[in-house]
């Protein structure tokens, strides 16, 4: 089985060190991982591919999640995101997950911290390990 390109992008850097932790136990793939959405940007928009997987928060200083959405379809020149978008949040507001509803590349909208139930859940296709 070929490993899965994921990216992670929060700012919190205790909950992308939980969130890694917990993929690698059920989920064969590389992992970037970034704070700052900005760098995360650079990083998708210079590849030859989109990621199979984006974890995003939406609760970011500077550039929050759904601007990071805006601005990476911007910078491919596309109307929609091939990457299965999992919204990764503590976000609260009944807006941002109602908002989640209508973009066709968010696959799942999950509260912090990331479960086990989660990952079966999004990786059903690709897990490699049940502990």
């Amino acid at each position: 089985m070929d490993k899965l390109n994921v990216v992670i992008i929060d700012d919190d850097s205790v909950c992308n060190m939980l969130s890694v932790r917990m993929l690698k136990k059920f989920v064969h793939a590389d992992f970037s991982v970034f704070e700052v959405a900005e760098e995360a940007l650079n990083f998708i928009t210079s590849k030859k591919r989109l990621p199979d997987y984006i974890f995003l928060d939406i609760v970011m200083p500077v550039m929050d999640g759904w601007e990071f959405l805006e601005e990476l379809k911007n910078e491919l020149g596309v109307k929609e995101i091939t990457s299965n978008v999992i919204i990764l949040t503590s976000s609260i507001r009944k807006i941002d997950e109602s908002k989640a509803v209508y973009l066709d590349c968010i696959e799942s909208y999950v509260n912090k911290p990331l479960e086990k139930e989660d990952i079966e859940k999004i990786f059903k296709n690709h897990l490699v390990a049940q502990s």
